[in-house]
C-alpha cells in the first residue's frame, strides 16, 4: 500500500506544490530496499529516479506563467494548444496553450513562457494547433474576442473530419463523452447529475472504456485470427483510435498501462502503475500535469491497494461472495485516495457513489456498446434513449444524498477502513 500512497503524493504534489522530489526519493527508497540484492535493478531504479526528478521539476517550471511586461498591455497571444478545447459555461470553449509570444498595445512583440487558460468562442481546437488569440489578459487567463488558426497539422485535419463524421452519427452529450471524450457543457443534465452523485469518473473516457473497446475488437477478430494476433490487431486499432480522438490524459494513461501489463511481469499491481506514470511523465509530458490525470492515477492507486486488504480482512469475520462485495470495496478504495483532491479543488465530495457506482458502471458499459453499434445502424437509437433514461434515474438517486462539505465523513471512512484491517490482522496473529 505504501507504493500507492507515495505515488499519489508524487502526482498531487507535482500539481499543487513544489515538493514532489521528496516523495520521488521516498518511493525510490522503497524499491531500493525491496530489490537490495539485485545490482542491475538497483542501478536501473537510481537512473529512473534521476530522470523522474529532472522531468517533474521541469514540468513544474513550465506550469508557471511569467511576463516581463504589464498584463494590461497585452492585446494578443500566440501559442500551441496543449489540451483539446472543451465546452465551458455559457457555451464558450476553453483550451490550454503553451505561450510563444505576446503582442502589446504599442505594437511590440514580447516573449512569454508558461501555460495559460484561454476562453474563446468558435470551432474546436486540437492538441498541437498553433493559434493567435486577440483579447484581454487577466489573472485567471486570457479572454479571447477573436482568434486565428496559424497552423494545423495533417493529423489534426484528419481528426477534425473523423470527429465530425462520428458526431453526425451520435449527437447527444453522453455519446460524445463516451466515444469521443468530448466533455459537454458543465451545466448539462448528465454532467450535473454525474458530479452531484460522485460518478463523474464513470463518464470520463479512460481505462474502463478502452478495455470495453479492446474486448469488443478481440471478440470480433478471434474467430478469424489466433488469440495473439487478435490482441495485436486490436491494439493497433486502439492506437489509431487514440490518434483520431486525441491525446486525452486519462486515455493515454490507460493505453500505456495496458502495454505495461502486456510487456512486464511484476510482483504487485501497483508496480505496473508506477512504471506507467514514469513512462507518461518522460514521454507524454503535456498529459501528466492535469487534474484528470491526477484523479485517474490516484483512484487507481486506491483500487490497486485497498480492496485486496479489505477483502482479506472481511474474510476473517464473515464470508461474502467476492462478486457481491468487490464492487463496493473498489469504490471505497478509489474514494479514500480521491476525496482529499476533490475536496481541495471543488470544496465538496459525494459518498453515495459507494452505492451507485457499480450499477451506473454496468449501465454505461451497455450504453457504450449500443452507442458503437448505433454508428452503423440508427435503429438502435430507441434502445439508447431507454438506457440513457435508466442511467439518469440511477444518477438522480445518487444525487439525493447530501454533498459533504467538510472532511468529517472522510475521516470516519478512513478510520473505519484502518480499524477493519488492523483488527483482522490482530485476530490472525492471535490464532
Amino acid at each position: 500500500m505504501i507504493e500507492g500512497l507515495l505515488l499519489s503524493l508524487i502526482i498531487y504534489s507535482s500539481l499543487c506544490f513544489n515538493k514532489a522530489w521528496i516523495f520521488i526519493l521516498l518511493l525510490s527508497f522503497v524499491y531500493l530496499v525491496r530489490y537490495r540484492k539485485r545490482i542491475i535493478a538497483l542501478v536501473f531504479i537510481c537512473l529512473i529516479t534521476l530522470l523522474l526528478l529532472f522531468r517533474v521539476g521541469t514540468l513544474q517550471l513550465e506550469e508557471f506563467t511569467s511576463y516581463s511586461f504589464p498584463l494590461d498591455k497585452v492585446r494578443a497571444i500566440t501559442g500551441v494548444v496543449r489540451e483539446d478545447s472543451r465546452i465551458d459555461s455559457w457555451g464558450q470553449k476553453r483550451c490550454v496553450i503553451k505561450l510563444y509570444e505576446c503582442n502589446l498595445s504599442n505594437g511590440d512583440v514580447a516573449t512569454a513562457k508558461g501555460r495559460i487558460n484561454v476562453t474563446y468562442t468558435g470551432s474546436p481546437l486540437y492538441y498541437g494547433d498553433i493559434v493567435t488569440f486577440s483579447g484581454k489578459l487577466t489573472d485567471k487567463g486570457f479572454q479571447a474576442k477573436d482568434y486565428k488558426l496559424v497552423n494545423r497539422s495533417s493529423l489534426n485535419r484528419t481528426r477534425s473530419r473523423f470527429i465530425s463524421f462520428i458526431s453526425s452519427k451520435i449527437n447527444n452529450d453522453l455519446s460524445m463523452m463516451l466515444i469521443l471524450g468530448i466533455t459537454p457543457n458543465v451545466d448539462s443534465e448528465i454532467s450535473l447529475l454525474a458530479r452531484n452523485s460522485g460518478n463523474s469518473h464513470i463518464l470520463a473516457l479512460s481505462g474502463m472504456h478502452l478495455s470495453l473497446f479492446s474486448a469488443i475488437l478481440v471478440f470480433i477478430l478471434k474467430p478469424i485470427f489466433t488469440n495473439r494476433y487478435a490482441k495485436l490487431i486490436s491494439l493497433s486499432i486502439l492506437t489509431l483510435y487514440i490518434l483520431m480522438i486525441g491525446p486525452k490524459p486519462s486515455l493515454i494513461r490507460a493505453y500505456i498501462l495496458s502495454l505495461v501489463f502486456t510487456i512486464f511481469k511484476l510482483e504487485k499491481p501497483i508496480d505496473y502503475l508506477v512504471i506507467c506514470f514514469t513512462i507518461q511523465a518522460l514521454f507524454f509530458k503535456d498529459s501528466i500535469m492535469t487534474l484528470s490525470t491526477l484523479l485517474s492515477y490516484v483512484s487507481l492507486c486506491g483500487i490497486m491497494t485497498v480492496p485486496e486488504l479489505l477483502l482479506n480482512a472481511i474474510d476473517e469475520f464473515i464470508v461474502i461472495p467476492k462478486l457481491f462485495i468487490t464492487p463496493f470495496l473498489v469504490t471505497i478504495g478509489a474514494l479514500l485516495f480521491t476525496i482529499p483532491i476533490s475536496f481541495n479543488f471543488f470544496g465538496s465530495y459525494q459518498l453515495s457513489s459507494i452505492l451507485t457506482s457499480f450499477i451506473a458502471g454496468i449501465v454505461v458499459y451497455i450504453y457504450m456498446l449500443l452507442c458503437i453499434l448505433s454508428i452503423f445502424s440508427s435503429k438502435l437509437n430507441y434502445m439508447l434513449d431507454k438506457v440513457y433514461t435508466i442511467l439518469v434515474f440511477i444518477l438522480e438517486k445518487g444525487s439525493y444524498f447530501k454533498l459533504q462539505e467538510n472532511l468529517n465523513a472522510y475521516y470516519t471512512l478512513v478510520i473505519s477502513t484502518l480499524a477493519i484491517i488492523l483488527i483482522a490482522r490482530l485476530k490472525r496473529l492471535c490464532k
